[in-house]
């Protein structure tokens, strides 16, 4: 079975913490620690890489990959909610 392919139309499926970290990780990656539980699928999706530096325990960063998809989240237009009906 062959693995898919990571490009820009094709990523892979993500939780909503997982979506909602990879925002936090390109907007304010000073807030966002490496133990964080949600950074793993994102670091073996090739969303994120941990920068690890001497003085710090790491720093997660956005691959390029994951700024495609952050790009396109930011694009997405955005729905209002369906009003309800009162029949």
């Amino acid at each position: 079975m062959k693995e898919p392919q990571e490009c820009a139309t094709n990523f892979p499926m993500l939780t909503p913490h997982e979506i909602a970290t990879l925002m936090l990780v390109a907007h304010t990656p000073d807030q966002v620690g490496i133990e964080w539980p949600d950074l793993l699928p994102l670091v073996s999706c090739n969303l994120i890489k941990i920068d690890k530096c001497r003085k710090c325990p790491g720093k997660p960063l956005v691959t390029p990959l994951g700024n495609n998809l952050v790009i396109r989240l930011c694009r997405s237009p955005r729905r209002a909610p369906k009003e309800a009906s009162s029949d």
